[in-house]
């Protein structure tokens, strides 16, 4: 089989419309479970709500929750394992952040799950900023798929959110 795929050589002057943004650094950084359980939860979020909101800590705790005009649903992953690698560990081991963004957006960044070969993905969560995900890719010298998903403005809540009463889906990661 042959693809022919044409290159083009990048000018210097366009270099800085493709370099990566500059971004503070995240309050929270997960390493995503890897099993298509949190993929199949996105998609089925974005066809209740238009945007989903995260919560995640550093204690490996994340929520998606989404909020529509009868209904809130949230699911809970637990277990999962938080990055320090550009973080301090003892000032940062308590960071909780939450985010809102577009749900079709977040499901079309979940597709690579589908046709990449990957070691694991980091969500790092940078509150009023963005959602960056890095894709690790299989073997290591591949290299790494960052996306950078912009954050949807939102009001947060006055009230506890739920502990988890009924109708609640909860999935561990191991």
């Amino acid at each position: 089989m042959v693809h022919d795929i044409p290159i083009v050589v990048m000018r210097a002057s366009e270099y800085e419309y493709y370099r990566p943004p500059d971004v503070p650094p995240p309050q929270v950084q997960l390493e995503l479970p890897t099993a298509k359980g949190f993929k199949n939860v996105i998609d089925r979020l974005k066809n209740l709500s238009r945007s989903v909101v995260l919560s995640g800590d550093m204690a490996g705790s994340l929520t998606l929750r989404a909020d529509t005009e009868g209904v809130t649903i949230q699911t809970f992953f637990t277990n999962l394992t938080p990055r320090f690698e550009s973080l301090d560990e003892d000032t940062c081991a308590s960071n909780k952040c939450k985010l809102k963004v577009d749900a079709k957006k977040m499901a079309n960044v979940l597709h690579a799950y589908t046709f990449l070969r990957f070691h694991s993905i980091i969500m790092c969560m940078i509150r009023d900023h963005s959602l960056i995900l890095h894709v690790l890719l299989e073997p290591a010298a591949a290299g790494t798929l960052t996306f950078y998903l912009p954050i949807v403005p939102f009001v947060e809540d006055d009230e506890e959110e739920d502990d988890g009463a009924g109708g609640v889906e909860y999935m561990n990661e191991n």
